[in-house]
């Protein structure tokens, strides 16, 4: 018998995606930075993700676009797996992308999942996404659902976009940390999560590891005569 599968997920463009005209250069993994540590992430196998129908282009990551899936809000893991396999059914079989379009989603508890590789091009804003990293909550935050983002949820974001910030070297600022709905029309990542990005931005920027000073000019000079600094 024959099967149709309904999606509740999140309205936006359609965006086709082909394979690179050549083949894509190798992606370049960056050191784990000094001061911050990757959060936890579910890694695709776990969840049971299908393939990339296509090779993924390289990218150098430059912002970071939040969304919701509007969607469930799962909180147990296996629940959460589930909905992470329908959103990327949807986003290959219903919008026809080579595969998931986030690059990371988070569910009700917290729990951070791989979608794409985050040095690869996602599709998750339309016409936008060479250099942005997409991040997306689990949940519907605006009506009719009208969902509240967890605590949990925040707090992950907060983690996982101050990882990618200093990995990245990606200044946390209005420019660089966005909401769906910065760039094109659409009520993504709804209102209850939107308002919270400004303190969410200002926390991602408390918390990141402060420069260590340079040595004043002084003590450089002094340094030559001491056999430099140990």
């Amino acid at each position: 018998p024959k099967t149709v599968d309904i999606f509740g997920i999140e309205a936006a463009f359609v965006e086709a995606e082909s394979a690179p005209a050549q083949p894509p250069a190798p992606s370049i993994e960056k050191a784990e930075p000094p001061g911050v540590s990757r959060p936890t992430v579910v890694p695709r196998k776990k969840w049971g993700a299908a393939s990339a129908k296509t090779p993924y282009e390289p990218m150098a990551p430059r912002r970071i676009s939040v969304h919701h899936t509007e969607g469930d809000q799962p909180t147990s893991r296996a629940d959460a797996e589930n909905e992470m396999r329908i959103i990327q059914r949807f986003h290959q079989k219903g919008r026809g992308w080579i595969d998931i379009g986030y690059h990371f989603v988070i569910d009700g508890t917290g729990r951070i999942y791989q979608g794409r590789p985050e040095n690869v091009i996602g599709a998750h804003v339309h016409n936008q996404n060479q250099g942005n990293i997409g991040i997306s909550l689990m949940g519907s935050f605006q009506k009719p659902r009208n969902q509240q983002p967890t605590k949990k949820q925040i707090e992950s974001l907060i983690k996982l976009a101050g990882w990618l910030d200093v990995t990245y070297e990606i200044d946390p600022t209005s420019a660089t940390f966005l909401g769906h709905r910065d760039q094109i029309a659409t009520t993504c990542p709804g209102q209850n999560l939107y308002l919270r990005l400004d303190s969410i931005r200002e926390t991602i920027k408390r918390a990141l590891p402060k420069p260590v000073p340079a040595p004043p000019a002084a003590l450089l000079e002094l340094s030559k005569y001491l056999g430099g600094f140990p």
